[in-house]
């Protein structure tokens, strides 16, 4: 509809200046025309005023003729001057005629050329006529292009937002998975940082327990060496009394217990020395069942840290 349009209005412009040129070209011929036709009522106006003069001479002549008889010595004078006027008037025509002729001249001239100008511009109109002809013809052709070529525009356009849309429905529905996931990872995330607070938590318990348990191991080893001085001493009591000389038939070492009971038979011990007895072995053995659980929760320790 809207090339229809522009090709009307393409043609009424185009016939509208055609008419301006046609026009133009009239009113031009027209004032050729009115100037040659002026021309020649000069040249006209110019012929019948040289006629007229002529009468009025001639009448002049009729006068004097008349008054030949009263006037033969203003005759003679007359005709010379007539005679002289006559010439004048013979020289003045012949120029006039020559200039008319001159003029004539280039009146056709100017004609010619005009018609040259007419015959050439009637050319041009012609070749303007081809060539709107030929333009309204690609004009037309290339109407019918445009019309396919919008339609396939149209079609493939139609596709394109279909194929958009359907990429459009997809990436919505990717979005919305990508969201739902994008929540469970961040619930994952507070889920797993929450456990990570735990196992701090746990990890700075661990830690305390294990300072406490290495407490515990300083004061179990200087309790071993509180008791491996003791033994030493208990060691030294011990051969101090193998050699006193009242036991010397004691020497025989698998036999503590006779030794012991001659002891007992000699005199009750010494709460001191009964101490010093039981009291190595009562701590050495405390000591080793201390150390054995100080080791497996300093080694649970280490492990759960190492995780």
């Amino acid at each position: 509809m809207g090339n229809g349009v522009c090709s009307r209005r393409q043609r009424r412009i185009f016939q509208s200046l055609l008419l301006i040129t046609v026009g133009f070209g009239m009113i031009y011929g027209g004032m050729i025309s009115y100037e040659m036709h002026n021309q020649l009522k000069r040249t006209e106006a110019m012929a019948v005023k040289y006629q007229q003069h002529q009468e009025s001479l001639s009448a002049q002549l009729q006068v004097v003729y008349e008054h030949r008889s009263r006037l033969e010595k203003s005759l003679q004078k007359e005709r010379v001057e007539h005679k002289k006027a006559k010439e004048d008037y013979l020289v003045y025509k012949l120029e006039a005629q020559q200039s008319l002729n001159k003029e004539k001249q280039d009146s056709s001239n100017k004609f010619n050329s005009l018609h040259g100008q007419h015959q050439i511009l009637k050319k041009q109109h012609e070749d303007l006529k081809e060539q709107h002809y030929g333009l309204q013809e690609q004009h037309q052709i290339q109407g019918e292009d445009h019309g396919k070529a919008l339609e396939q525009h149209k079609d493939r356009f139609d596709k394109l937002q279909q194929t958009k849309e359907m990429e459009v429905s997809k990436l919505k529905e990717n979005v919305y998975n990508l969201r739902e996931e994008n929540k469970q990872l961040r619930k994952a995330h507070q889920d797993i940082h929450v456990q990570l607070q735990d196992a701090r938590i746990v990890h700075k318990d661990l830690k305390a327990a294990h300072d406490q348990l290495a407490l515990t191991l300083e004061d179990h080893k200087s309790a071993l060496a509180a008791a491996e001085v003791q033994v030493d001493e208990f060691k030294q009591l011990k051969e101090t009394l193998i050699r006193m000389p009242s036991l010397r038939h004691y020497q025989n070492p698998a036999q503590p217990a006779a030794v012991l009971a001659e002891a007992h038979e000699q005199g009750p011990p010494s709460p001191q020395s009964a101490a010093l007895f039981a009291e190595p072995h009562k701590e050495a053995h405390t000591h080793e069942e201390d150390h054995g659980d100080a080791q497996s929760r300093v080694h649970c320790l280490t492990h759960t840290n190492t995780h």
